[in-house]
């Protein structure tokens, strides 16, 4: 056997030593689920998430980040925070109470006498 060809051959490996890690080492690609397996993989009602995502989608629309966006986008995102449990009806309640509370609380300062 020349060099060249026992340096081309694997080194001997030590049999009590697995070459390949363990499963919880591996890395587990994330691949983001589409909104159709989300949909059908949702155990709680499924109606009662519809208006509770279109009051979120709302919510949503009005934020300053997301205002380039269409409604279709804002929706979509709505809906997947819902259905992924992100959020519930009392995060949309606090949020739509304070949506409201804040123009009325601009009004209010324009309508009160200045000085």
């Amino acid at each position: 056997m020349t060099k060249k060809e026992s340096a081309a051959q694997p080194q001997a490996l030590d049999i009590g030593k697995s070459v390949r890690p363990e499963p919880a080492e591996l890395p587990i690609p994330q691949v983001p689920k589409s909104i159709e397996e989300i949909i059908l993989d949702y155990q709680k009602d499924k109606y009662m998430a519809v208006p509770l995502a279109s009051f979120w989608a709302t919510v949503l629309q009005r934020r300053e980040e997301n205002r380039h966006k269409t409604f279709t986008e804002v929706s979509e995102m709505a809906l997947r925070d819902v259905l992924t449990g992100i959020v519930d009806w009392d995060t949309v309640k606090k949020a739509v109470a304070s949506s409201v509370e804040a123009p009325a609380a601009s009004a209010a300062a324009e309508k009160a006498p200045k000085g």
